[in-house]
This record gives structure tokens, C-alpha cells and sequence, in this order.
């Protein structure tokens, strides 16, 4: 054995040799009392006793020695058991559900306990030995049928074993905070995802899922939850690659003015695109709104787009505006006869291909909006659309060519009708949703972004929802109803963001700072503070989104930047280090040869990591660490959650 102190629990079993000699003394007294049943011993004149009654003591004494030290080394034997860990866990959703009704308000999140500084001790403790110091030997993993090698798991078990584990739960009041998650591939995420959608739905809440792998099983508990629960209609999917089984979701509908649509738009571009090309496209965005609600057209994200990149489009939505508003005020319209390359309505004139201007119509229309009516009859709204279709059509399109490709990748294919629904299409008879119904129906919505066959049209897919999302919730500030105010006393509106590195962007920003009030509470899940700050183009930015996560989740993770975030979020404690120091000599000056040797023991405290980094870039799958309301934290592993068969009829 080498010669540092060895800390009590992680010391052999050495009181098996003694528990070895005890019991051998317990053998030989029972041999005695069973090969001299009848020969006495005389301890006195007047006291004798049978040899048989003495070997008999012996062998109780000895046994009674011997169960103590065995129970001695089982403690120190229990402690090493407990540190080989537990293999993945399956829970049935079945036996779930029966456990779960004893939990209350609370939020489980598996098995685990507090970590405290003696933790950190004794993680620091173990650290230094060698696993054949740490774990018992396979023949006793054998023997108390573990089945599992801890030498040869991935990660190391030991660190759930430094206590004993319980029930984790955390109250519902404490995730009103934001979470964050972070963990690498395969760690975690996927299974914690599943996990909190089955009790968040099973609450009653409103739960939005917002998933770019497009995961299966996460879309399956989603719509199991309802079922279980007896509400199947509770349950909605969108999404692109299954088109036809898909509701229509309409991204612009809530809105009262036309700014709000041009913030929203403003949000999707994010923080990407230069601050003259950004103010620009707001203002763009802002005249072409105020157009279509002069004149009753739906805004959506294809009529925008329409008059974006076709100027035609555009002249045709300036020249019913003018109308409009000549008729309103009673000035006469020019008379105008159609042409044969006008339509056949008469309406207005067609463009020929060689004409750059607008039409002779719409130029009419123009000059009298500006001479028949003084300033007082020209509101700021027309006006402003005036302007923008008498801009340079080339600088127009480079002011906009950074709208143009994001409203492209939003309005091609199957996307055009799923966000930009026609309500009059009596064939289509795919539902219709908007952020605002999925909150007050208590919704169970999963939107599947197929990030993996086209990562761009994900990436904007995910920035319209959250946006629009993000417009709801201003707009249940702005305009709170009563169904609000009883609705969000008994449910809250979950989203669930699965890999930031494809989800997160500017509306993000918005619901974490200012959504809390009208009961949305963020789940962001990530692998590294890399692929934040990288989607972000700032650290500040996404230090910022963390900033706001009061509670933080973190499974095996072995980036460097977000090992130093984590660490420094956990805190420090202090744990104490021991020093040993020997030395020996000899001399011959004073009475011949004389040999000297000197033994010291030194104790120092450090301050470090409360959870160092070793231990989160070691952690098993489906282990974690938590930090919960900004200061309890805790060790925890999580089962997978076993689906029964859904129909997908």
C-alpha cells in the first residue's frame, strides 16, 4: 500500500482478516465444545463448568467479533458499490403516471442528490486514486448481481455514487426562470426533452416544441401526453416534410399596427445585416402593411414577398391604395380605356416589357394624389408608399436583398400555403393556427423544422415562430383579455428550443427578457457556448441569453469555453489537500554511526471549483449537473421514458 494517508472510505477492507481470525476462533470453539461434550474444568473449589459450556463462549464471543467486522468491511464494501453507479434506467410511462400523481407541483427530474463541498472533497479525494483503489472486486459486483463494469463504463459512475440518491424534484415555481441545457451529442438533451414535455403537457400547460432533427419520439410523446390524458385534440404538428399531415400555421396574424409586422420581420434578419440595409427594410416593410390594410388584404409573408422582389406587384397594391383614398375624399378618377395589352378587367394596364416607369394609370394616379388634395388629405402612410414606388428600382433591390432570399425561403414549396394559409381554399382543409389560439386551446404543439434536409429554411422557419411568438406576447401585454388572465393563473406556455445552434436568434432575446409576465417560460438546449456565441456573431449576445436562464442543466460536456462558464456558474468551495514530507540521513562525527529520519503530515485548504472540470467532461449519459433558482445544485440522472404504441392514424 503507498504511503499516503488513505481517507477512511477508499482504504481496503483490511477488517475481513480480522472478521477471517474471529471466525476461525468461532470454528475451533465449536470443534471444542463438540469433541469434549463431558470433560468439566474446576475454576475453584466450588465452581466448575464443562468444557463444553466454555468452548461454546468462545465460539459466541468469536462469532459475535466476527459479524462486526464483517459488517465493518460492508460499509466500507457498501460505499464502493454504491460509487460502480447504475446502468441506463427504462421507466415505462405506464409506472410513471403512477408515481407522478404523488409529486404534485413539482417537476421530476430522476434520481440524484444535493451536491454539497463534502462532495467536492471527496470527488477531489477520488480523483487522486486509481479505480482499483475506488471499486470493489468483480467477483462481489458478481455476487450482489450488478451486471455493469464500472472500470469499462463510459464516463465515470463514481461521481452519481458519492450519496445516496432520492427523488429529484424541483417546484414548477422554479422554472419560471428559464433553462438552460448543455451537453454534447448524445448525452442528454433528446431524453431530458421528452421527459419534461410528458409533465409540462400532463399539467395542463401549454407546451410549444420547437425540434430540428425532427425527432420521432419527442413528436410522439408529445401526442401521447394528450391521449393518456384523454384530450387527443390537445395535440399539433407542423411540419415541411410531411406537408399534407400538417395544420397551417399563419405567422402573421397578430398584429395591431403596421410597425409591429416590420419589428417582427427586423427580428428574423437579426443583427447580421448592416443597420442602413436593417432601418430600411423596417421601413419597407412598414409602408407595404399600411398599403394592404387600407385596402383589406391579408398580410402575409407571400404578399410581401410579392411586393419585395416584384415591382409590378408592388405599383398594382400603390394604385388601389390611391384609389381608395382619391374616392374617399371625392375627387374623380382619370378616365382610362383599355388597351389590348391591358388586362381584361380594365383595371389597370399591363407592363410592357420595355417600360421602366410605372404605368400611365398609376402616374396619373400620382399627380393628382399630389395636386388635387392639400398636405392636410395626404396621410404619411400613402405618402410613404408614393416614395417607395418612386425610388430607383436597382438601389431599391440592393436596399432589400437581404429580405429577399429569407421571405424565398419562407414562401417556396410546401412552406407557402403552411405559413401563408388561404383561408378562402375551401380544398384545403388542413386547420389553421396562430401563436395566439395554440396559447388560449392549451395546445400541445410540435413543430418539426427538417433542419437536416435544408438547414436554411429551418433556421428561418424557427426565427418567424419565435418572432411571431414573441408579437403574441406583446400583444397579450398590450391587450389582455379575461380568458388571458384565467388562463395563465392555471397554465404557463412552455417552449422548448432543442439545439440553439440551429433555433436560437434575435426574438429569443425578447421572450427571455420580456415575455416572463404573460407566464412564457424558455427551455434552451445546446451542446457548447461556442455554438451560441457563433449563431449570435457576439459573446455578448449570448452571455446575454444565458444570463437570463436562472437555471442551468448541464450533462458530459468537454468544450473548454463552456467548461469555464459552467464552472464559474456552479462557484467555489474549498477543500483541504494533505501534504506528506520524509527524509533520512546518517552521521559519524560524535559517537560513531548515527542514522536520523524525520515523518510530517501538512493539511492546506484550496479554494476551487465546486464541481470540478474533470467531472463534467466525465459524466455518464443521462447524468447531470443542475443549478436550480441561481443556487441549489444538484447531481441527477434521468431514465429514458418507454412510449407506449401511438397511432398515427
Amino acid at each position: 500500500m503507498s504511503n499516503a494517508i488513505v481517507p477512511a472510505r477508499f482504504r481496503p477492507a483490511h477488517e475481513l482478516k480480522s472478521a477471517l481470525a474471529w471466525g476461525l476462533g468461532c470454528v475451533y470453539g465449536i470443534a471444542l465444545a463438540w469433541h469434549a461434550p463431558s470433560a468439566r474444568l474446576t475454576l475453584s473449589e466450588t465452581v466448575q463448568v464443562s468444557a463444553a459450556s466454555l468452548a461454546g463462549a468462545l465460539a459466541a464471543g468469536c462469532a459475535a467479533w466476527s459479524l462486526w467486522r464483517v459488517f465493518q468491511a460492508l460499509r466500507v464494501w457498501r460505499f464502493k458499490l454504491q460509487l460502480a453507479g447504475q446502468g441506463t434506467a427504462l421507466l415505462p410511462v405506464a409506472r410513471f403516471e403512477a408515481a407522478r400523481q404523488q409529486l404534485g407541483s413539482a417537476l421530476w427530474l430522476g434520481w440524484g442528490y444535493r451536491w454539497e463541498p463534502r462532495h467536492a472533497q471527496l470527488s477531489h479525494d477520488v480523483l487522486q486514486r486509481g479505480l482499483e483503489d475506488i471499486y470493489p472486486p468483480r467477483w462481489m459486483f458478481r455476487l450482489v448481481g450488478l451486471v455493469h463494469d464500472p472500470r469499462a463504463a463510459k464516463g465515470l459512475p463514481w461521481i452519481h455514487g458519492l450519496d445516496r440518491e432520492r427523488d429529484l424534484t424541483v417546484p414548477f415555481a422554479a422554472l419560471e426562470g428559464h433553462t438552460a441545457v448543455m451537453a454534447i451529442t448524445g448525452a442528454i438533451k433528446t431524453v431530458l426533452a421528452r421527459l419534461l414535455v410528458y409533465q409540462l403537457a400532463s399539467r395542463g400547460d401549454v407546451v410549444i416544441v420547437l425540434d430540428p432533427k425532427g425527432d420521432r419520439d419527442l413528436a410522439a410523446v408529445c401526442q401521447q401526453v394528450t391521449q393518456s390524458l384523454g384530450q387527443p385534440e390537445r395535440f399539433v404538428k407542423f411540419h415541411p416534410a410531411f406537408a399534407s399531415d400538417s395544420i397551417r400555421f399563419d405567422a402573421l396574424s397578430s398584429w395591431d399596427r403596421e410597425t409591429q409586422v416590420a419589428s417582427r420581420i427586423r427580428l428574423i434578419l437579426g443583427s447580421s445585416q448592416d443597420d442602413n440595409f436593417v432601418a430600411f427594410v423596417w421601413m419597407t416593410i412598414t409602408r407595404i402593411v399600411a398599403g394592404m390594410k387600407r385596402i383589406g388584404q391579408r398580410v402575409n409573408i407571400v404578399s410581401l414577398l410579392d411586393c419585395v422582389q416584384s415591382r409590378e406587384a408592388l405599383e398594382g397594391l400603390c394604385e388601389a391604395v390611391l384609389a381608395q383614398h382619391l374616392r374617399e375624399h371625392g375627387v374623380p378618377l382619370p378616365p382610362f380605356t383599355p388597351s389590348r395589352e391591358d388586362g381584361r378587367d380594365g383595371s389597370r394596364p399591363s407592363r410592357k416589357p420595355d417600360q421602366d416607369g410605372p404605368g400611365p394609370r398609376l402616374t396619373a394616379l400620382v399627380k393628382l394624389y399630389q395636386t388635387a388634395l392639400d398636405r392636410s388629405k395626404r396621410p404619411s402612410d400613402v405618402s410613404g408608399l408614393v416614395a417607395l414606388l418612386q425610388s430607383n428600382p436597382e438601389w431599391f433591390a440592393k436596399m432589400t436583398v437581404g429580405l429577399t432570399p429569407i421571405l424565398t425561403q419562407l414562401s417556396s414549396g410546401d412552406l407557402g400555403p403552411l405559413l401563408s394559409p388561404d383561408y378562402s381554399d375551401v380544398n384545403d382543409t388542413r386547420p389553421v393556427f396562430t401563436s395566439r389560439k395554440l396559447i388560449e386551446g392549451g395546445y400541445v404543439a410540435y413543430f418539426g423544422l427538417d433542419a437536416l434536409s435544408d438547414t436554411s429554411v429551418a433556421e428561418s422557419l424557427a426565427a418567424v415562430l419565435l418572432a411571431d411568438l414573441a408579437g403574441t406576447a406583446g400583444e397579450m401585454y398590450n391587450h389582455p383579455r379575461e380568458s388571458d388572465a384565467s388562463a395563465l393563473r392555471q397554465r404557463k406556455i412552455h417552449v422548448i428550443c432543442d439545439e440553439w445552434g440551429d433555433l436560437v436568434c434575435e426574438p429569443i432575446i425578447q421572450l427571455a427578457n420580456k415575455a416572463r409576465g404573460v407566464g412564457v417560460v424558455l427551455y434552451l438546449f445546446g451542446q457548447t457556448l461556442s455554438d451560441l456565441v457563433v449563431r449570435m456573431g457576439d459573446a455578448d449576445k449570448a452571455k446575454r441569453i444565458l444570463g437570463n436562464m436562472n437555471n442551468l442543466i448541464v450533462g458530459a460536456t468537454s468544450d473548454s469555453d463552456t467548461l469555464e462558464f459552467v464552472t464559474a456558474k456552479f462557484g467555489d468551495t474549498v477543500v483541504r489537500r494533505v501534504n506528506l514530507s520524509q527524509s533520512a540521513g546518517q552521521k559519524s562525527e560524535d559517537v560513531g554511526l548515527e542514522y536520523s529520519a524525520n515523518r510530517g503530515t501538512s493539511f492546506r485548504e484550496e479554494t476551487v471549483a465546486l464541481v470540478a472540470p474533470q467531472l463534467l467532461t466525465s459524466l455518464p449519459d443521462l447524468h447531470f449537473f443542475a443549478m436550480v433558482n441561481r443556487a441549489q445544485l444538484f447531481k441527477g440522472r434521468i431514465p429514458v421514458l418507454q412510449l407506449e404504441q401511438v397511432s398515427h392514424a
